[in-house]
C-alpha cells in the first residue's frame, strides 16, 4: 500500500495487474516474448512513457516506403533497454 503504482507482468499464465496504493484498478491478457527475443524477468522501473510511438523494431522503421510494414504501439513503458510493455 505504501506503492503509489505498480505493474506486475505473470509470464506463466500471461496476464498483467495494475495497482495504485495496493489496490487492484485494472489487469488484462499479455503476449511476452518469442523463443528468439524472451521477457526478462525481475524488478525493473519505468525509464520512460508514451501515449503512442513506432517501434524501433518494426520492418518498415526509418523506411520512406509507405507500404512499410510499421508496429504502432499505444500506452507505451520503456523498461530496460529496447525493453517495454505497450497495451
Amino acid at each position: 500500500s505504501t506503492i503509489p503504482k505498480l505493474v506486475i507482468l505473470e509470464k506463466h499464465i500471461q496476464a498483467w495487474a495494475g495497482y495504485e496504493h495496493g489496490e487492484l484498478v485494472r489487469w488484462g491478457i499479455i503476449s511476452t516474448g518469442a523463443q528468439s527475443s524472451r521477457t526478462p524477468s525481475g524488478r525493473f522501473n519505468v525509464n520512460w512513457k508514451q501515449e503512442y510511438r513506432v517501434s524501433t523494431l518494426s520492418p518498415g522503421y526509418g523506411s520512406t516506403d509507405p507500404d512499410a510494414e510499421l508496429w504502432e504501439m499505444h500506452w507505451v513503458m520503456n523498461l530496460h533497454e529496447a525493453r517495454g510493455i505497450h497495451m
